[in-house]
């Protein structure tokens, strides 16, 4: 089992996440750390999508990687779908990391 920490470590600093500008209402990096701090596996995909949270949750807890984040818009209210997917993803123990 590997530290959420140590990945999302390496991940900024291989994928150079604040040096490589993006969408201003992107958010790059960890956008959802787990209750444990650890990572028992680890999924990819394209998209942080409800369906694809959902798949992932349901292997337990692990860290999402994803090129296209939950968030592109900025500041957002919680609810209805993206309520949907933080709740799952944290009720899973589920990680997520865009960029």
């Amino acid at each position: 089992m590997a530290s959420l920490a140590e990945i999302v470590s390496f991940l900024d600093r291989e994928l150079n996440t604040a040096g490589i500008p993006d969408y201003s209402g992107a958010m790059n990096g960890l956008q959802l750390e787990n209750s444990s701090g650890k990572v028992e596996r680890i999924i990819a995909a394209v998209d942080a999508s409800l369906p694809v949270i959902e798949a992932a949750a349901a292997g337990g807890p692990g860290l999402l990687l994803v090129h296209h984040g939950m968030f592109w818009q900025g500041t957002q209210p919680l609810k209805g779908a993206f309520f949907k997917k933080i709740k799952t993803a944290m009720d899973a123990g589920l990680a997520i990391y865009s960029s």
